[in-house]
């Protein structure tokens, strides 16, 4: 079973200040290809801005996202995962949390990247795929072709 170090061991991870305007954020977030992105103080993680909080906390509310520094509209709850736990335990969290990005942490819960529900369940579905192939060469007895 794979843990998130697993999932995640490429990734660079992006993250901004709270300073930095929404506009600067949004820009570096498209650059980055994310949905979300932590917002930290050098180490210590101090929320995390998604397109969701774009919408729903500047977009909606008129604010001008040239001026508006990102630590004013962020969701400041924020739960982490921690690299050691399992792919399933992290979509449990999220489903839970109706979110669909966390921040994965190490032990000593420094920032390492973040999770996205999409990472989680492209590999659930390559898990799916590899254990319905390994059934069906046990119940035929020969090996399925590559498709």
């Amino acid at each position: 079973m794979k843990t998130i170090s697993d999932i995640i061991k490429d990734q660079v991870p992006c993250s901004v200040t709270k300073d930095q305007s929404v506009l600067e954020v949004a820009r570096y977030m498209t650059d980055c290809q994310v949905g979300a992105v932590p917002v930290v103080e050098g180490d210590r993680i101090l929320g995390i801005f998604s397109e969701r909080d774009l919408m729903t906390r500047v977009v909606v509310k008129e604010l001008d996202p040239k001026s508006t520094p990102v630590g004013d509209v962020m969701t400041t709850d924020v739960v982490v995962i921690d690299t050691n736990e399992s792919y399933e335990n992290c979509i449990r969290k999220m489903k839970q949390l109706n979110c669909r990005h966390l921040p994965v942490v190490s032990q000593d819960r420094k920032l390492i990247g973040v999770i996205s529900l999409r990472d989680l369940l492209w590999l659930d579905k390559m898990e799916k795929e590899e254990e319905l192939k390994m059934l069906n060469e046990y119940v035929y007895g020969v090996p399925v072709a590559a498709t």
